[in-house]
This record gives C-alpha cells, structure tokens and sequence, in this order.
C-alpha cells in the first residue's frame, strides 16, 4: 500500500484531533460513515467516507510496526497538557509502565528492557525519597508540638495557673478578664 500525502484530510489533525480519530477507528471499532460524522461534528473537518476507509488501511499498515500503547491513553497525556503536575506525571508512569510490560512480555530488545527498567526504578527511588523528606518534616512538627506541650505543661505547674482548671474554663476565665 502506498503512502498517505502528508496534505490529506486525516494526516493535518492536530496530534489530539488524531488520537480522538483513532480511537474511534481502532479502540471503538465504529464504521467509516460513522467516524466521518463525528469529525465532522467534534473535530470540524469534513472528508470522505472512502478517505477514512483509505486512512484506516494505512494505519492498519502502520501500527503493525509500531509498540502497542494505547492511542487512548496517547490522548489523554496529551489532554493532561493542561493538567497539574502531578497527572502529568502520573500518565507518564503509566505509559512508562505499560511499554516495560510490552517489552517484557513480547520479548523485545533487552537494552529496551534494562533502560525502562531503570527508568522505572529511577522514578520509584525520587519518589521515595521525597516521601521519606516529608515523614521527617512532619516527624519534626511533631516532636516539637509535643516539646511545647510537655513546656507549657511544666510552666503550669510551676506557676500554678489554673492548677486544676480545664481548658475550657481557663478560656472562659480569661474571656471574663478580658
């Protein structure tokens, strides 16, 4: 099959536009009439029922030769362009994620293998890492609440305010003062 012009109708979709299409195409199986209706629709382009069905064949081709991620989760990293960080950071664990088991499982190259696996591993130690900074912080808060606790118990008792008030009424004896 021959190539497709770089100036059809299906190749100027944006890569968002794109992946929609080919979501409708090849994850949502819906007919050619189908797909061109709803560009028409929600992308705003208009073509031919043949062209899609042109456009298919050669992606078909295509993908046949490419790693198997999911057009749909393509789409939605590139959705989450919008998104805060932390989407974004973890749609690209996941894409990560899924083509180390692509790899593993199809058998593929195993520099690919090692390199995503220590992408993986990489990505895993920072986060650890971070997590563990921030347990210390809140450790840190923690213990010195407790030590101004344990010293303002200690100031109580040495200066005998309200010895054997509650809370409570210690506030309402200030308000009173007040």
């Amino acid at each position: 099959m021959n190539k497709m012009r770089a100036d059809s109708t299906w190749n100027r979709l944006s890569p968002v536009q794109k992946a929609r299409f080919e979501i409708w195409l090849f994850e949502e199986n819906l007919t050619y009439q189908e797909v061109r209706n709803r560009a028409e629709k929600e992308l705003g382009v208009a073509g031919s029922v043949d062209s899609v069905g042109r456009y298919y064949r050669s992606r078909s081709k295509q993908r046949e030769h490419e790693p198997n991620i999911s057009t749909a989760m393509l789409a939605n990293v590139f959705e989450a362009a919008g998104a805060d960080q932390a989407t974004l950071q973890t749609a690209a664990k996941k894409a990560l994620g899924m083509r180390l088991v692509q790899v593993a499982m199809g058998g593929g190259d195993v520099q690919e293998l090692c390199a995503l696996g220590r992408q993986v591993l990489s990505t895993e130690s920072r986060e650890l890492a971070q997590r563990r900074i921030e347990l210390a912080q809140d450790r840190n808060r923690l213990g010195t609440l407790e030590v101004l606790r344990k010293r303002l118990a200690e100031i109580r008792d040495i200066s005998g305010i309200f010895p054997d008030k509650s809370e409570p009424e210690m506030r309402l004896d200030a308000d009173k003062c007040g």
